[in-house]
């Protein structure tokens, strides 16, 4: 339903200045196309794309994006990649769906179902969206979820974006290195423990001029956080979070409470270098939480050098039982801390909500809640033990995947480190270190016990699944020599020790035992394992590493051999489909070969990624065991000493790796050479943990304004875009507006917080969009007087008008309050609430419908048949108005809508919505309705037409609805596109069908009265003779009937010009005027058919026809000429009231009969006398007749007095006695007769004549007809 506010502003737009209109006349139809036409033209075609992850939702397809190095070479970004499992569906323009297909593995799809026709517009939606994916910017190569296509399109293409997975091209590495001695106040205290630098460092030469370009940034200082290996941060705020790290001969960050720094987690801000503790779990949930600190006793270390007075230089060499398991109760020396004791890996949430610290202590994963706005409590925490795992040998005592399990320490030698978030499940990692197996390090132990597990804990249950998601059952596999300068042999694992041991028996060190620090996954969901030397945070660089050996003067350079592997995920994009490990250096799947085979290293013999100092000689592996990727980058950041093959030894920094090849595509040197050995660690394990920081994901709004042509309130396929439309985007509360964007030919508009990218008209960038804030979208002047003129001629369309599946990405949002369209997320409040980072929001389409007319024509229906006719024109000038309808008049501002026809007669209302309407007419004066029948008031026309369709186009619509007013039958507009005429916004927008015939009616009467006098002109005291038929004929066809009424008075209207005469039918014992008395012709009988105007009037202009008197042609002429004497009803000269009619009631007689008893009286057997000549007289005779054979009737006079001459009389009988008088007569010598007297023969003698008396006869009726009172009738004689 429409908004209430919105009818006053479409009311208002009814008064936009009216377009000049071509004159319409009847409609030529345009020719069908035949079927056999459409089957010539329906070319089968194809709907074709991909669907791809877009990893730094630039909305291109990027495959092949390189970046400079700071250094030599480039580095490549994120690659984008397919994502299969997408549902497509095209619909045509009844929103059917015509075809559906899925996306393939590579993310490509076809629609292909022979109903795609060549060039026709399809609605191509992609819905079914994996898990954790969002609809991505649009851009060069993707469109939005719902996207407008011809027919044959390829490159219908849709970006998605993970917002968890989002990568900036250049983003920023965060690493940690460790440095010697006491942190807090020793000589080191200042160095820089936490660095960040950009992921173009480095340089892909093997031996780079300045391999530590650029200058790494400090975030943190050893005096502040101390040994930190755990890294995490949070894509929301920025932080990076940073857990203390257990490694000898560089001490943890600053006491908290007198509670040891090895419990502690900061929280590091890269925007404001600002560093605080974000907890210490030692501080807030017991002394020893994270392990005992076998450095408590230590005074704080003031020397300048390592050597000597440092107790942390000595710190292998402690055996004072300050270490205890807290599981065993072991006293172990300082060198069973490590990984034993402190903090191991960290993640975040993907929303930033919740840090996953692992406590090696006591091996479980705490769950610490963020940005709460005050300190963490211990309530706050959550403790998730890791899993124990289940046994290989179910029913037995010994259990191969958790070595040394007892019922005091069910986890055996599980020992967990590694904690990455992942598409919103947190995984873990964790080593079966075998230590159990060394008899409390006593021998050798059973490296076959060697495992890796990784397990799922689901976030929200806290949870971990029963079985690891993967697992290396088999990690005593042929490695490569960790110092072949050395002769040490293999590098083979070790099950861990708890005391020292070594493999090298000169002056370095190295006992390889795995710890699996480090977890990260590529676009595909491949897992990449980063496996941290034990040995090489037990020992140091040239440090005393061995207990037995008092003197410190022996020190020993540590050489680790962290490794990294890489297991590929079975199905991309499937993390429930498992990992398979690499084998002899390759992945399952033919194509994923890494960097060697067949070397007889690595698991199946072969590593994929290149992990040598130098394939020709140094170290066999120099991996550090942190792993981090970018999602999309094509390679794995891990840490690493010597990172370059040649040049200056004993060095810090990173390798970039790359994951398809797994060759070193570079690296960049963090620390130096350190000659005198008293800051960095050298290759003893220098560099910790990783992070890559990222920002949020942007976030986009918009989409599109579109011409919703059928006013559905759904874009259709064919329905186009609306450009040049000014969207507005503010704040909150509408009060600041932010930007301005231009709908572009597609009427698409986009707003976003994304700075990487440079804005359009139709997309602005750089936005300050915040996730979860609100704003409003508006268009203003959408409509009213200063609509804006993209959309002249449109309205919103009907919002939220699809409630389907998928139904809001293809409805209108689009609400109108006053004349602004604000485009709202619902339907509830205005505005628009932007979701978390990276969810984009195109549901925000605004559709405009167009605005419908209605007209068309009023002309002068001159034959009145309610049809226009090539000879008739239209009427000027004629007020014309818009009513609802119920009839009632639309009115603005109390004042009604109307129009006026044009020079042509033309009228038109436009800007009107779907509904029902009345259109009512004031003719001019003097005009009415057509009926289709000539002097009818009503007709097939009368009332007009109710049908409005194209048929009926040109016809009479009017009904006579007041003798001012012609008002149509209630016509509907339908929903745009679906009316039957083409108006200005479109097909379909327009009824052109509202015809309205009207013409001058002509009238024709007057008067029939009764001729007292038979002088054929109306005197004074003569009446009108009311009741009579009058019939009007056209030719020989009767036109019209009424009868006399008001004195006679009659009017035939209605009438259109033409030649017509009048027929009256008078009453019994009336007849015609003549204008002679007694006579049945004269002056007016017949009449003299001259002329019916003014000076005839009231004349006698009927003649005798039968039994019916009947005027002479009479004609009407054109309304408003000479031609017609008299005004009517349809004005002056539009009538003749001169056609009278005067008639004569009374005749003078009756009977002549021989009265055979001269008794003056007509007696029973007296029979009348036939053809006895009579007249009438006052004087002079008047009329002669004779009897008749209806015995002996003679003829009436009119009125007067008048007596029968004697010798028109009958004769008497000589024996009888007579009333009459009888004259002489000169001959009597006849005999007297007896019987009916008949007519005297020629030349027969004269006989006197009989005289009657004076008779006066006055004017009205004759005596009623019958027979006398008192007399019957003879049989066989009939009394007139």
């Amino acid at each position: 339903m429409k908004s209430p506010k919105f009818w006053p502003n479409w009311i208002r737009s009814l008064f936009s200045p009216r377009r000049q209109r071509t004159i319409r006349r009847r409609r030529t139809r345009q020719h069908e196309l035949t079927l056999k036409c459409l089957e010539d033209r329906l070319v089968p075609a194809t709907i074709a794309g991909l669907a791809f992850e877009d990893f730094n939702a630039n909305g291109t397809f990027d495959t092949g994006v390189t970046l400079a190095n700071s250094g030599a070479g480039t580095i490549g970004t994120a690659v984008d990649v397919g994502v299969s499992g997408l549902t497509v569906t095209a619909y045509n323009a009844a929103n059917t769906a015509v075809a559906n297909t899925t996306t393939a593995s590579d993310g490509t799809y076809t629609l292909n179902s022979g109903s795609i026709v060549s060039g026709t517009i399809y609605r191509v939606e992609f819905t079914n969206l994996p898990a954790g994916f969002q609809a991505g910017p649009q851009g060069p190569n993707s469109g939005t979820t719902v996207q407008f296509v011809a027919g044959g399109a390829t490159g219908v293409d849709v970006g998605l974006v993970q917002p968890n997975s989002y990568s900036v091209n250049n983003p920023t590495i965060v690493s940690s290195q460790f440095t010697y001695g006491d942190q807090v106040n020793g000589p080191n205290q200042s160095s820089a423990v936490i660095q960040s630098f950009p992921y173009a460092a480095g340089d892909s030469s093997t031996n780079p001029a300045n391999p530590a370009d650029p200058t790494p940034t400090t975030l943190a200082t050893a005096s502040q956080v101390g040994s930190i290996f755990g890294l995490a941060s949070s894509r929301q705020t920025g932080i990076v979070y940073a857990a203390a790290y257990t490694k000898l001969h560089a001490g943890y960050g600053p006491t908290v409470d007198g509670y040891s720094g090895s419990g502690s987690i900061y929280a590091i801000n890269p925007a404001t270098n600002s560093v605080s503790l974000l907890v210490n779990l030692n501080q807030l949930l017991g002394a020893n939480t994270t392990g005992a600190d076998f450095r408590a006793a230590y005074t704080h270390d003031t020397s300048t050098t390592p050597a000597g007075s440092s107790p942390y230089f000595d710190d292998s060499l402690f055996t004072a039982g300050a270490y205890v398991d807290p599981y065993t109760g072991d006293d172990y020396t300082s060198w069973d801390a490590v990984g034993k004791t402190g903090l191991g890996g960290v993640a975040v949430s993907d929303d930033g909500s919740t840090l996953y610290a692992m406590n090696l202590a006591n091996r479980s994963l705490y769950v610490i809640p963020l940005n709460l706005g005050r300190p963490v409590t211990p309530a706050d925490i959550k403790i998730v033990p890791i899993p124990t795992v289940a046994k290989v040998n179910a029913g037995t005592s010994v259990n191969d995947n958790a070595t040394g399990a007892t019922a005091n320490n069910p986890d055996g030698d599980l020992q967990p480190f590694a904690v990455t978030y992942y598409n919103g499940e947190v995984y873990i990692g964790i080593i079966n270190s075998a230590e159990s197996t060394t008899n409390g390090g006593t021998v050798a132990g059973d490296p076959t016990k060697l495992h890796a597990y990784v397990y799922q804990l689901n976030p929200t249950t806290l949870q971990f699944g029963t079985s690891p998601v993967f697992s290396i059952a088999n990690m005593n596999y042929n490695r490569d020599e960790a110092a072949r300068f050395e002769n040490a042999g293999t590098a083979n694992w070790n099950p861990w020790t708890p005391t020292y041991k070594n493999d090298i028996t000169t002056s370095g060190f190295s006992y390889p035992q795995p710890m699996l620090t480090g977890i990260a996954f590529d676009a595909n969901g491949n897992m990449t394992l980063g496996f941290r030397d034990r040995s090489g945070d037990q020992g140091g660089d040239f440090t005393p590493v061995n207990p037995a050996v008092a003197s410190q003067t022996t020190t020993y350079e540590t050489y680790p051999a962290g490794e990294t592997l890489q297991a590929f995920i079975n199905t991309p994009g499937n993390v429930a489909s498992g990992w398979t490990l690499e084998n002899n250096g390759k992945g399952p799947v033919a194509g994923e070969n890494g960097y060697s085979s067949g070397t007889g290293f690595g698991p199946g013999g072969g590593q994929f990624f290149e992990q040598d100092y130098d394939p020709t000689g140094g170290h066999g592996y120099v991996d550090g065991g942190a792993v981090a990727e970018m999602p999309g980058f094509p390679d794995v950041v891990d840490n690493n000493f010597d990172p370059f093959y040649t040049g200056t030894f004993q060095t810090g920094g990173i390798r970039f790796n790359n994951l398809s090849t797994g060759k070193i595509d570079k690296a960049y040197q963090l620390y130096g050479q350190n000659t005198n050995h008293d800051t960095n660690f050298g290759k003893a394990n220098g560099i910790g943990g990783l992070t890559i920081l990222t920002t949020p994901a942007p976030i986009e709004i918009g989409n599109r304004v579109w011409k919703d042509t059928n006013g559905n309130g759904i874009q259709d396929a064919g329905e186009p875009g609306i450009a040049g439309v000014k969207v507005i985007l503010y704040n909150a509360a509408g009060t600041n507006p932010i930007a301005t964007a231009t709908t572009d030919a597609n009427g698409d508009y986009y707003f976003s917080n994304d700075t990487t990218r440079s804005s359009t008209s139709s997309a602005i960038y750089a936005l300050p969009l915040t996730a979860g804030s609100t704003y409003q979208i508006q268009i203003q002047n959408a409509t009213g007087a200063n609509q804006q003129t993209a959309l002249a001629g449109l309205t919103p369309t009907t919002p939220f008008n699809d409630s389907t599946a998928n139904g809001a990405a293809r409805d209108s949002n689009g609400v109108l309050n006053s004349t602004t369209d604000f485009i709202e997320a619902t339907a509830s409040a205005n505005t628009v609430t932007l979701g978390t980072a990276g969810q984009d929001d195109h549901t925000l389409d605004a559709g405009f419908e167009p605005l419908l007319s209605l007209g068309n024509f009023v002309w002068n229906d001159t034959n009145n048949d309610g049809s226009f006719d090539a000879s008739e024109v239209g009427l000027p000038g004629v007020t014309v108005a818009l009513l609802d309808g119920n009839g009632n008049p639309i009115l603005v501002a109390g004042n009604p809508v109307t129009t006026t026809t044009d020079s042509a007669g033309h009228y038109e209302f436009d800007n009107l919505l779907p509904g029902t309407y009345e259109v009512q007419i004031t003719p001019p004066a003097g005009y009415i309705s057509s009926t289709g029948t000539n002097g009818s008031p009503a007709g097939p026309f009368e009332p007009g037409s109710a049908t409005f369709t194209d048929a009926t186009n040109n016809t009479d619509h009017g009904t006579q609805t007041s003798a001012t007013t012609i008002t149509s039958a209630p016509v509907t507009l339908s929903a745009p596109g679906s009316n039957p005429d083409t108006g200005p916004t479109g097909v379909g927008n327009a009824n052109f069908n509202v015809d309205f015939g009207v013409f001058q009616p002509l009238s024709l009467g007057d008067t029939v009265w009764v001729d007292a006098n038979n002088d054929g002109t109306l005197d004074n005291g003569e009446t009108g003779l009311n009741g009579v038929t009058v019939v009007l004929f056209s030719g020989a066809t009767p036109v019209a009937t009424t009868t006399t009424a008001g004195n006679g008075n009659y009017l035939f209207t209605d009438l259109i010009p033409g030649t017509y005469t009048v027929q009256i039918t008078p009453p019994a014992g009336y007849v015609s005027s003549t204008g002679t008395n007694g006579s049945p012709t004269g002056p007016y009988e017949p009449a003299t058919g001259v002329g019916f105007t003014d000076p005839t009037n009231s004349t006698d202009h009927g003649t005798t026809a039968g039994a019916t008197i009947t005027s002479a042609a009479v004609t009407l002429a054109a309304p408003g000429t000479a031609g017609n004497p008299d005004p009517g009803t349809g004005g002056a000269n539009t009538a003749n009231l001169n056609v009278d009619f005067g008639v004569s009631p009374l005749s003078l007689g009756d009977t002549v009969w021989v009265d055979a008893n001269n008794d003056g009286t007509l007696d029973n057997g007296e029979d009348g006398l036939n053809g006895s000549p009579s007249s009438s007289t006052a004087a002079t005779p008047v009329a002669t007749t004779t009897t008749n054979a209806r015995a002996g009737t003679v003829h009436r006079p009119h009125p007067g007095s008048t007596s029968i001459p004697a010798a028109n009389r009958p004769p008497a009988s000589p024996d009888r006695s007579s009333t009459g008088t009888t004259a002489a007569r000169p001959d009597r010598s006849s005999p007297a007769r007896s019987g009916p007297v008949g007519p005297r023969t020629t030349g027969r003698p004269s006989r006197a004549a009989v005289t009657g008396p004076v008779v006066t006869l006055a004017s009205g009726p004759s005596r009623p007809r019958g027979p006398d009172p008192g007399r019957q009738p003879q049989p066989g004689h009939r009394r007139r």
